[in-house]
């Protein structure tokens, strides 16, 4: 599912950018774990579109507080 967000964060339709968006951070709440080394990068190259930057806000928030460290 990491995969099919971060193929559909780069479409040309807002929507569907956002809805990706939304489910990485779904993911990295739900499953506590995501590839952080790629989505987070992903992630901060769109919190510079206005629509779309709190999301981007929420879902950098939930792998921060979700995400198990290691140790």
């Amino acid at each position: 599912m990491t995969d099919r967000a971060l193929r559909l964060v780069d479409s040309p339709d807002f929507g569907v950018r956002a809805a990706a968006v939304t489910a990485l951070g779904h993911l990295a709440r739900i499953d506590r774990a995501i590839d952080e080394e790629r989505v987070v990068p992903a992630l901060r190259r769109l919190s510079n579109e206005p629509e779309i930057a709190g999301r981007v806000e929420d879902a950098l928030d939930d792998i921060a507080v979700f995400v198990r460290r290691s140790a």
